[in-house]
């Protein structure tokens, strides 16, 4: 459906059908040309159109343009889309699972008479058994969730079906309890703190991006200070070093436990916005205070822009801010918990009330999500190891687990085996086993949602955010809650892990 066109492509139409074209529609025509009522341009768009029934009157108008159909049938196809292109070696499908949870399931028949999957990890191709009937091909498939697939049609001769070999087929699987061999450095966000305003009274804790947002309403410059708390529930010499990270520092005078912190201006981490310094002797057991005095203030345009009388979208998406609040980062060997735990939310989401502590790393977790194991925060890479006896007469050998990363990377025995970024998580390593003892390590690539948020939002775990999403007043990304509240005071994270 239509509502509007333009006028340019409403002249390129028309050289379209003089030169032999056709003009299908499947939806309401267009009303408007340029954004306004405009019936005398749209007739002839109205006269050259073909208006099909249905979707096979419009498929059998296509067929004269070389127009393929594909059918899928069986289980969970609602969720799989298709694509087919021409090439001069064959035409090529692609088909995706967009379902988080459920296999797809399905018979796919397509016009043909071979298909060939092309692996794109090995980018290599391999057979697929299928049956060719009057021109048509069919074959049974699957796509497990968040996966998708590559078919060559036709272009080359059928590749020879693999000689079916039977072996027995030993299965290795996670136990219940890992060795943390390697991690990155975990993190700590805060981003709440106490304040005052030109050395006013101090205020009760509010999120910095909310009083981001209090300093903008006051539309003048002031002095703002930031006293924002972390716990330490351990001896912090034996966290083997912290790290504190901070944005713009040129412009923040910044103290910890009263003592002063120098940036050296070369130390960074994730960004190069994210500026470093070491301030391990200046850290304590129990509570730790860093206080940041800022001056904040802004160009007047900022003001007009979102104050005037008649402020514009358009001006407010390019608008820059002079001074920006934001969130600070404890960084460095630890682990951070919620002595009061997690509970658990739609979309693989964990909540948690506003406490947490420092403690030491762990060196061993359970499998399952390591979220709420020590890496509340964190966004990097972390190694487990495990043993697993297999024995002489195993045959086939396959390492199966459940991924919750963004990707797995699998060593079995010092060699690297494979990476791994989609379902379904199952890996061959017969090539790389040996009978008896295997140390077998998988290391996991995390994302920033956890690191970075958005922590507050009121529905928890969201797949479709927006600026507004980390807010606490619902935006266009935000469906039926625009300029609403959308804050929650708890925190929500995602689990992060392998089972």
């Amino acid at each position: 459906a239509m509502l509007n066109i333009e006028r340019t492509t409403l002249t390129l139409l028309k050289r379209f059908v003089r030169a032999g074209g056709r003009i299908i529609s499947l939806g309401r025509l267009p009303t408007c040309v340029d954004g306004c009522p405009d019936a005398a341009s749209l007739a002839w768009l109205r006269a050259s159109v073909i208006t099909p029934r249905d979707h096979d009157e419009a498929f059998e108008i296509l067929k004269s343009c070389g127009a393929v159909r594909q059918t899928l049938t069986g289980q969970n196809t609602d969720a799989v889309r298709l694509m087919r292109r021409s090439r001069r070696d064959g035409d090529v499908l692609y088909m995706v699972n967009l379902d988080t949870e459920r296999t797809a399931s399905f018979t796919l028949t397509t016009a043909g008479s071979t298909f060939r999957r092309l692996d794109m990890e090995t980018v290599r191709e391999e057979h697929i058994p299928c049956t060719a009937l009057d021109g048509n091909v069919s074959a049974d498939l699957t796509l497990a969730p968040k996966t998708s697939m590559i078919l060559q049609l036709d272009g080359a001769a059928p590749l020879p079906a693999p000689t079916a070999i039977d072996r027995p087929t030993f299965t290795v699987t996670l136990p219940d309890t890992l060795t943390v061999t390697s991690m990155s450095e975990n993190a700590l966000t805060l981003d709440a703190c106490e304040y005052r305003i030109d050395g006013g009274d101090w205020q009760p804790k509010k999120a910095v991006i909310r009083l981001g947002r209090e300093l903008l309403e006051l539309r003048r410059p002031c002095d703002v200070e930031m006293r924002f708390s972390f716990t330490v529930d351990c001896d912090p010499a034996r966290l083997g070093g912290l790290s504190l990270v901070c944005e713009t520092v040129e412009r923040l005078d910044v103290t910890l436990n009263g003592h002063k912190v120098v940036w050296n201006g070369k130390d960074r981490w994730l960004d190069a916005s994210f500026c470093k310094c070491d301030v391990t002797g200046l850290v304590g057991r129990g509570e730790n205070v860093v206080l940041i005095k800022a001056r904040y203030f802004q160009r007047e345009e900022v003001y007009d822009v979102l104050f005037g009388e008649d402020p514009m979208h358009a001006k407010k998406n390019k608008l820059t801010y002079d001074t920006e609040l934001e969130s600070i980062y404890l960084v460095g060997r630890f682990g951070v918990f919620c002595p009061e735990g997690f509970t658990s939310g739609e979309r693989n989401a964990l909540f948690a009330p506003d406490h947490f502590v420092i403690r030491e790393a762990p060196v061993s977790v359970r499998r399952g999500s390591l979220t709420e194991q020590g890496l509340t925060f964190f966004a990097g890479r972390v190694t487990l190891s495990f043993d697993a006896d297999v024995p002489a007469d195993a045959g086939r050998v396959l390492l199966s687990y459940r991924q919750r990363a963004a990707a797995t990377h699998i060593t079995v025995n010092g060699r690297p085996v494979r990476n791994v970024l989609w379902a379904p998580y199952e890996t061959d390593v017969t090539d790389f086993i040996h009978p008896g003892q295997n140390r077998i390590s998988v290391e996991l690539v995390s994302g920033s949602r956890c690191l970075l948020g958005p922590h507050h939002y009121i529905d928890g775990e969201s797949y479709f955010v927006g600026p507004a999403t980390f807010t606490d007043r619902g935006g266009w990304s935000d469906i039926g809650r625009g300029g609403q509240p959308i804050w929650r005071d708890d925190w929500c994270f995602v689990t992060f892990g392998i089972g």
